[in-house]
C-alpha cells in the first residue's frame, strides 16, 4: 500500500498481480484473496480505470461479502464504484462479469509472454525480460562458479514457481522441443565451453549418476530458497518496518499477513511477531517467533536462528502468567479464560495470557453440588498473578440473583435443586438492654419470623415485642417523684407480591403501654429495572396514636396525634461489588404531644443567664420561680431527612457506609455517619465434602450523631411578670432530645453458626453523649447489649 499512497500504480498493481498468483498457487484463504482484490480495485480506481476497478471490487466480495477496502484510499468515486460492485454482485451479476474481465485482462498477458518467447527466444527475450537477463549476469559475474549452474536452475525452478502457466504451457509444447534444442545449439554456438562441458556430461552419460547428485542437490536448493528473498518480500518487510517505526502495529501485522498469505518465511514470521509484541499480542507473538526459528533453522540460516530465539526468550519472559489456587474439595474443575477452554492438564500450572484484563471463570462440583466463580483480571507485562478460587455464594443463589421474575426463580429450582418446595423460613428469639448513667435501664425480649417463597414471589413476616422499662430521668428526679416503671407491647406483621420486576407490600405495627398507644398501616412498593442495576422503593406509612396520662382513663385525658411518612429511595448496583443507596424521608406530625409528666421550671430575667449547663436539682429549686408548667410543644412538625449510602464486597467482608441529614420546620439540624464493617470466616470445607459456609462474622460498627437545638430552645427559660401575672414562653420543654448534643457510639457484633440452620449473634455497643447546653445534664454514658438466637431452613 506504500505505492498507492506515493501514488506509483502502476508499481502497485505489479505488486499485487504478483501477489496474487501466488496467493492462487498456495490455495490461501478466501479472505487473504479477496484483500489482495480490493487493494487492485483501489489502484486501478485511482488510475482512473473504473471497470477494471469495479471488476476487482466485484471479485472480492465474490470472495467475502463482507469485505471492506482500506478507508484510507477510498475517494468520493472509489467509494461510488464500490458501492456500484455491490449492487452488482448482489444482483447476481457483478462476481461473473468481473471474472470475464479479468480473464480477458490476464489471460493476454500470459500469452504474450509464452508465445513471444518460443517464437522469439534470445532477441525478444532481451528485450521483454529483462529480469532473466538480469538473473543471467549476475551468474556471470558470479561465475568463478559455474559450479554454481546448478544455482540458476535452481532460480528457474522458483521461477516456475511464479510462472506456473508458462510451464504448463511449455509442457504440452512438447511436440516443439527440438526449439529447446535450438536452445542447446545456439548455446552451444554462443558458448562452446559450456556445450564441451555438455558433452563429457553426454559421453559419461552414466552422469545418470549425477542424477542422485541432483536428489542430493534439491536440498542445498530448498536451504537456500529462503535465504534470497523476493523483491515483494523485501518490500513487504520495509513497509512494515516503516509503519512499525511509526507505532502503527496494526499496519504492520496487516502488511505481514498479506505477505505471508503467498507461504511462510523465516524472516516474514519474525517480522509478524515483532508487529504483534507492539501490539501486546504477545502470546501470539511468541508462537510466531517460534515458527521463525524453525523456518531459520530448516534453511540453515544461523544468524537469523539467533535472532529470532531472541525473541522468543524476550517474550516468554514478558508474558504474564496467572496462578490459580483453587478451594479444597472441589472436583471436575473446568477453566475458561476469556470464553475459551484452558486444557486440563494445564489449569494447575501458571497460564499464559496477554497483557490487559481477562475473565477467569471456573465451574466444578463441590460437595456434589455445581460449583461456579467468575473473576476478571488485569494483567501487565512480566506479572505474575495468584488467584484464589473461592465461591461463597451457591449457584442456587447465584441464580437467585441473576432472576428477574417468578418464572426465571422457578427456573433455578428446576435446574439447582429439583424438586424443592422453594419456601424459605427463618425465625429467631433477640434479647436486648439499654442501661446508662442516667438511672434508664430497659430490658427487650422479642421474637421473630419470616417466610419467602422466591419461585412464586411472596413474603410475610411479623415480630412480637415486650420492653421493660424503669427510669427516673432527671427531671423527675428533680421533682422528687419516685422511681417511673413501665411495660410497652408492641407487635408487627407484613408481606408482600412480587409481580414482574415489582413487589407490593403492606403491613401493620402497634404497640400498648399504660400512657401511650401507637397504631400505624402501611404499604410499601419496590421493582428491580434496568437488568436489577436499580432498585428503587416508596412506601407510606400513616399513624394514629393516643397520648395519655399513666393511672387516667383515656376517656379521661388524651390527645390523638396523627403522623404520615414517606419513605423513597433506590439501590443501585455500579458493579458486582459495589452498591449505592440514596433515599429520603418525610413525616408530618400533627396534634400536641407535649408530655404530660415533664414540668419546666421557670427563671426571673436576671437570674436565668446565671444558671450554668449542668446545674444540680438544688441549685435549679434555689433559683427558679415558683411555677413550674408543664411542657408545651408547637401542635405539628414536618420532618426531612436524605439518606446517601455504599456498600462495597470484598472477597470475605463488607463495607457499608451511610450519612443521614435532617431538618424540621422546629429549626433543628442534625447530622448521623454510621460506618459498619461485616467481616466473615468461612469454614474450609463441609461434612461430608458439603460446601463452607459463614461459620464466624465479625461486625465492628461506629456511628456519630450531631445535632443543633430547636429555635424555641433554651437552658433557662425566663417568665416575665406584669399586672396580669408571669408571662409564660409560648413554647418551652425539657426534652434533652430536643437542645444541642453530639454523641458517639462503638462496638463490636460476633455470629457464629452451629451449623446450616441454627446460629447466635451477640452485639455490645457502649454509647457516650455530650449535652451542650441543658440543665441537670452534662454527658452520658450508656450500654446496648442484644443476643440472638436464629434458625433457617428450607
Amino acid at each position: 500500500m506504500d505505492e498507492i499512497g506515493s501514488r506509483n500504480y502502476d508499481d502497485a498493481i505489479a505488486l499485487l498481480d504478483t501477489a496474487l498468483q501466488s496467493c492462487k498457487k498456495s490455495k490461501c484463504s478466501a479472505p487473504a484473496e479477496a484483500e489482495i482484490y480490493l487493494n487492485l480495485g483501489i489502484a486501478y480506481g485511482l488510475k482512473d480505470d473504473v471497470e477494471k476497478s469495479r471488476a476487482n471490487f466485484e471479485l472480492a466480495l465474490a470472495k467475502k461479502p463482507d469485505a471492506e477496502p482500506n478507508a484510507r484510499f477510498m475517494t468520493r468515486k472509489l467509494k461510488q464504484t464500490f458501492a456500484e460492485a455491490q449492487e452488482r454482485v448482489k444482483s447476481g451479476k457483478g462476481a461473473v462479469a468481473a471474472a470475464a474481465v479479468v480473464v480477458v485482462k490476464k489471460e493476454p498477458e500470459p500469452a504474450k509472454k509464452v508465445e513471444p518467447e518460443p517464437a522469439k527466444k534470445v532477441e525478444p527475450a532481451k528485450k521483454v525480460e529483462p529480469e532473466p537477463a538480469k538473473k543471467v549476469e549476475p551468474a556471470k559475474k558470479v561465475e568463478p562458479a559455474k559450479k554454481a549452474e546448478p544455482e540458476p536452475a535452481k532460480k528457474v525452478e522458483p521461477a516456475k514457481k511464479v510462472e506456473p502457466e508458462p510451464a504448463k504451457k511449455v509442457e504440452p509444447a512438447k511436440k516443439v522441443e527440438p526449439e529447446p534444442a535450438k536452445k542447446v545449439e545456439l548455446a552451444k554456438k554462443v558458448e562452446p565451453e559450456p556445450a564441451k562441458k555438455a558433452e563429457p556430461a553426454k559421453k559419461a552419460e552414466p552422469a545418470k549418476k549425477a542424477e542422485p547428485a541432483k536428489k542430493a542437490e534439491p536440498e542445498p536448493a530448498k536451504k537456500a530458497e529462503p535465504a534470497v528473498l523476493s523483491s515483494s518480500q523485501q518490500d513487504a518487510i520495509a513497509t512494515a518496518q516503516k509503519l512499525l517505526d511509526g507505532n502503527d502495529w496494526e499496519g504492520c501485522l496487516g502488511t505481514m499477513v498479506q505477505s505471508l498469505a503467498g507461504g511462510d518465511y523465516a524472516a516474514g514470521k519474525l517480522m509478524a511477531a515483532r508487529c504483534q509484541d507492539k501490539g501486546d499480542l504477545l502470546v501470539e507473538a511468541k508462537g510466531d517467533a517460534e515458527a521463525a526459528v524453525r523456518l531459520a533453522k530448516t534453511d540453515r540460516q544461523d544468524a537469523l536462528v539467533k535472532e529470532a530465539q531472541a525473541v522468543v526468550n524476550e517474550l516468554d519472559e514478558s508474558i504474564p502468567r496467572i496462578n490459580l489456587k483453587f478451594q479444597a474439595g472441589v472436583t471436575d474443575l473446568a477453566v475458561k479464560i476469556d470464553g475459551a477452554r484452558v486444557a486440563d492438564d494445564l489449569i494447575r500450572k501458571p497460564i499464559g495470557h496477554n497483557p490487559g484484563t481477562a475473565l477467569v471463570e471456573v465451574t466444578g462440583k463441590r460437595g456434589g453440588e455445581p460449583y461456579e466463580f467468575s473473576k476478571k483480571v488485569t494483567f501487565q507485562r512480566s506479572e505474575s498473578i495468584d488467584l484464589d478460587v473461592v465461591s461463597t455464594e451457591t449457584p442456587l443463589q447465584a441464580c437467585y440473583r441473576k432472576a428477574r421474575n417468578a418464572a426465571e426463580r422457578k427456573a433455578c429450582d428446576d435446574k439447582y435443586n429439583p424438586g424443592a418446595k422453594g419456601l424459605n423460613f427463618k425465625t429467631g428469639l433477640e434479647v436486648s438492654s439499654y442501661n446508662d448513667t442516667n438511672q434508664v435501664d430497659v430490658v427487650s425480649p422479642a421474637i421473630y419470623f419470616a417466610a419467602v417463597q422466591p419461585t412464586q414471589g411472596w413474603n410475610v413476616g411479623g415480630q412480637a415485642i415486650v420492653d421493660m422499662v424503669s427510669t427516673a430521668s432527671a427531671d423527675i428526679v428533680a421533682m422528687a417523684s419516685r422511681r417511673f416503671d413501665q411495660v410497652r407491647v408492641g407487635a408487627s406483621v407484613g408481606g408482600g407480591y412480587r409481580v414482574g420486576v415489582a413487589t407490593l407490600g403492606v403491613n401493620a405495627a402497634t404497640s400498648v403501654e399504660n400512657d401511650y398507644i401507637a397504631r400505624s398501616v402501611g404499604v410499601n412498593l419496590s421493582a428491580d429495572v434496568f437488568d436489577k442495576m436499580v432498585s428503587p422503593y416508596l412506601t407510606y406509612d400513616f399513624g394514629f396514636d393516643i397520648l395519655g396520662r399513666a393511672q387516667t382513663a383515656f376517656d379521661v385525658f388524651s390527645r390523638d396525634l396523627y403522623r404520615h411518612t414517606i419513605n423513597f429511595g433506590a439501590s443501585v448496583i455500579f458493579n458486582p461489588s459495589t452498591v449505592g443507596i440514596l433515599g429520603g424521608t418525610v413525616e408530618l406530625n400533627f396534634g400536641d404531644a407535649s408530655k404530660p409528666y415533664r414540668h419546666v421550671p421557670m427563671f426571673d430575667a436576671t437570674v436565668a443567664p446565671e444558671i450554668p449547663v449542668a446545674a444540680s436539682a438544688a441549685l435549679v429549686a434555689a433559683g427558679r420561680l415558683p411555677m413550674m408548667p408543664f411542657e408545651q410543644l408547637p401542635t405539628s412538625r414536618q420532618r426531612y431527612a436524605a439518606l446517601l449510602g455504599v456498600l462495597r464486597r470484598f472477597e470475605t467482608s463488607t463495607f457499608r457506609a451511610t450519612e443521614r441529614l435532617y431538618m424540621d420546620d422546629w429549626g433543628q439540624l442534625a447530622s448521623t455517619t454510621d460506618l459498619r464493617f461485616l467481616w466473615d470466616f468461612y469454614e474450609k470445607k463441609g461434612a461430608n465434602g458439603t460446601p463452607g459456609y459463614p461459620q464466624l462474622r465479625l461486625t465492628p460498627h461506629a456511628r456519630f450523631n450531631i445535632q443543633g437545638p430547636v429555635s424555641f430552645w433554651q437552658r433557662a427559660y425566663v417568665a416575665s411578670q406584669s399586672v396580669d401575672g408571669y408571662q409564660l414562653p409560648q413554647f418551652r420543654t425539657g426534652d434533652r432530645e430536643l437542645g444541642p448534643l453530639w454523641a458517639v457510639t462503638g462496638g463490636i457484633g460476633l455470629r457464629t453458626a452451629f451449623n446450616r440452620v441454627a446460629s447466635l449473634g451477640v452485639q455490645v455497643e457502649g454509647v457516650y453523649t455530650r449535652f451542650l447546653d441543658h440543665l441537670y445534664l452534662f454527658d452520658r454514658w450508656g450500654l446496648f447489649s442484644s443476643s440472638t438466637l436464629e434458625l433457617e431452613f428450607d
